[in-house]
C-alpha cells in the first residue's frame, strides 16, 4: 500500500496542491517511466516510524465523524423536516442517540 501512494505524491506535487517545499521536492521522477525515487525513500522512512500515534488518531477522527452524523441524524428526525425520509427499513430515531 506504501509503493502505491509515492506516485500520488508525484502527481500531487506536479499539480502544485501544495507548495514546492512541502511535497515539490518528491514530484522529480527519475528513468524511462518517471519513477518518484524520491517520494519512495520519503514512505520508506515513514513506514519505518512507530506510526501508533497517528492510527490512533485517525480512529479517533473516525469514530468523531460517526458521532456527529448520529447526532445530526438524531436532530433531524427531532426536528422532522419535509425531505427527511429515511429509507432503512428499521430506522428508528432512538437509534441516533449516543450514550
Amino acid at each position: 500500500m506504501t509503493i502505491i501512494s509515492c506516485p500520488k505524491l508525484q502527481v500531487i506535487g506536479d499539480d502544485k496542491l501544495y507548495p514546492h517545499w512541502m511535497v515539490g521536492w518528491m514530484t522529480k521522477g527519475y528513468g524511462k517511466f518517471d519513477e518518484p525515487h524520491l517520494a519512495y525513500l520519503f514512505t520508506f522512512f515513514l513506514a519505518l516510524a512507530q506510526l501508533d500515534m497517528i492510527a490512533l488518531l485517525i480512529s479517533d477522527l473516525f469514530l468523531f465523524t460517526f458521532a456527529f452524523l448520529n447526532d445530526a441524524c438524531f436532530h433531524v428526525d427531532l426536528v422532522q423536516p419535509v425531505g427527511w425520509r429515511p429509507t432503512f427499513k428499521y430506522y428508528h430515531g432512538l437509534t441516533d442517540v449516543r450514550p
